[in-house]
């Protein structure tokens, strides 16, 4: 019994919705399927690694911690602290950090940046300090040191509170 016999026996005609469409919409919807898929076993199986690779990393606010601040300079108070905040940047990358490509002891690392930065004024500021950790970072990096922000922003923390200028406002 052939195609065209059962056809016209039982009035039925071949499907001809497979012509309607072009070779060029079939395969952009064969694409779409297959990205959906495959990106859906990504997220599905491999999300947190994926999340941790691209370090995807919500900052929380934790119970009692203080929103950072703006702070408002003058413009000239903000050139001689963005001069100031260039030349720390040129020593730390050139000299201070290369320093201990060797030794790679962190902490004698920490105590000389930090020794650095004692009467660096433009602590204060949120964007300042945000350089120099992205600097400290990349530098630190490049000789295998893995410094945590965490770490940085403890440092300028006790800094900022045992500045000279924030030592009068409290008494």
């Amino acid at each position: 019994m052939s195609f065209s016999i059962v056809s016209e026996k039982f009035n039925f005609k071949p499907i001809t919705m497979l012509n309607e469409f072009t070779w060029e919409q079939f395969f952009l919807a064969l694409g779409i399927l297959f990205t959906a898929y495959y990106l859906y076993v990504a997220v599905r199986f491999f999300g947190k690694d994926i999340a941790s690779k691209m370090e995807l990393k919500i900052p929380s606010k934790k119970k009692g911690q203080k929103p950072e601040t703006s702070i408002l300079l003058s413009e000239s108070q903000f050139a001689k602290a963005f001069g100031e905040l260039e030349m720390i940047n040129a020593d730390l990358r050139d000299n201070v950090i290369p320093a201990f490509a060797r030794s790679k002891d962190k902490k004698v690392l920490l105590f000389q940046i930090t020794q650095k930065l004692e009467t660096f004024e433009g602590l204060n500021v949120p964007a300042f300090r945000h350089a120099i950790n992205n600097c400290i970072h990349a530098e630190a990096k490049k000789i295998g040191l893995e410094i945590t922000h965490e770490e940085l922003e403890n440092r300028w923390k006790d800094l900022i509170e045992n500045m000279p200028t924030n030592k009068n406002q409290k008494t």
